[in-house]
């Protein structure tokens, strides 16, 4: 798809995703001790069931959000509408294509979430992040965004923002996008038909994914979204783990390097910025483990990438 199409259909993530590149952003994975140990030995990151996630409810807000966005209120014609007078019959199958495919997206989407991490947090972290994940050991690995933002198929996972929205912002979202389209109509019209189904169906899939309540925006979140029934890729492995006593699947992205699918920068030393051992009594044990960890996967500056929080939060018991 040309870039052009990118930018009318795919506006809002084009421009997150060109201010994180162009400004060297990371992104942190706050977890447990024991998670973090794991990524860092089997040079994997774990995809898990988005029905494992803390807020269980959350695609279902996303897709709440999406069909409320679509209803037709105050006298405005929807995207779909509008579409059906590009391409008739546009709508009928969008809507078959939306809830046929909900149950695999509900029960079959796996991911990672993670936050965007800023400078001043490189010694301390994010207090609120740290009650929120990892328990009693918590630990941050802070990702350079290469391997994340890659223009890269060979998963078939991808890297998506989180909207803090309800279904207003949907229905704006789409609005604005129906006027994208209408100032580039001819461009658009010249598409198969194919072509722009996928494309709304895709940005649909990521609002019903990627839509949060507004009291979590302070998480800044990103998810790497993986679906190995809609689109599976070769490359990435299941494997069935116990979690916190849940035998449960999950899905395996290996941290290593695919030169001929575009997938750099991938390994430990080139992906880990830093380590931040969070508030615990096991600070300086974790601190050495960590650091020994990261020496063993090849990065010759342990020492200087591994930091103990200085937030003085009292360690859960």
């Amino acid at each position: 798809m040309s870039i052009e199409a990118y930018e009318i259909f795919n506006a809002d993530y084009f421009t997150r995703l060109k201010r994180m590149k162009e400004s060297g952003g990371r992104f942190v994975y706050y977890t447990s001790a024991e998670a973090a140990m794991s990524i860092l030995q089997n040079e994997a990151v774990w995809l898990r069931n988005v029905q494992s996630m803390n807020d269980f409810s959350e695609v279902s807000h996303g897709f709440d959000c999406l069909r409320d966005a679509l209803k037709e209120t105050d006298g405005v014609r929807p995207l779909i509408t509008y579409l059906d007078s590009l391409f008739p019959g546009f709508s009928e199958g969008f809507v078959k294509h939306v809830d046929g495919w909900y149950p695999h997206m509900k029960a079959q989407s796996y991911m990672i979430c993670i936050s965007e991490h800023d400078d001043d947090e490189d010694d301390n972290g994010r207090l609120s992040m740290w009650r929120a994940y990892g328990g009693k050991h918590p630990v941050a690995l802070v990702f350079n965004n290469g391997p994340l933002l890659n223009e890269c198929d060979a998963f078939k996972a991808y890297t998506i923002p989180v909207d803090y929205q309800g279904p207003e912002h949907i229905k704006s979202r789409l609005l604005t996008l129906e006027n994208r389209i209408r100032e580039n109509e001819a461009f658009v019209k010249s598409l198969r038909q194919a072509e722009v189904e996928a494309w709304v169906y895709d940005i649909s899939k990521n609002l019903i994914l990627c839509t949060k309540h507004p009291g979590f925006s302070e998480e800044r979140e990103w998810r790497v979204v993986y679906n190995p029934i809609m689109a599976p890729s070769p490359h990435v492995e299941s494997a069935i783990v116990s979690l916190n006593g849940v035998p449960q699947q999950i899905y395996k992205i290996p941290l290593k390097n695919i030169p001929e699918e575009n997938f750099n920068d991938a390994t430990i030393p080139e992906f880990v910025d830093r380590i931040l051992i969070g508030p615990t009594d096991e600070g300086p044990v974790l601190r050495d483990a960590f650091r020994k960890l990261l020496t063993e996967a090849g990065c010759k500056d342990a020492d200087q990438r591994v930091i103990c929080s200085g937030i003085p939060l009292r360690a859960e018991h």
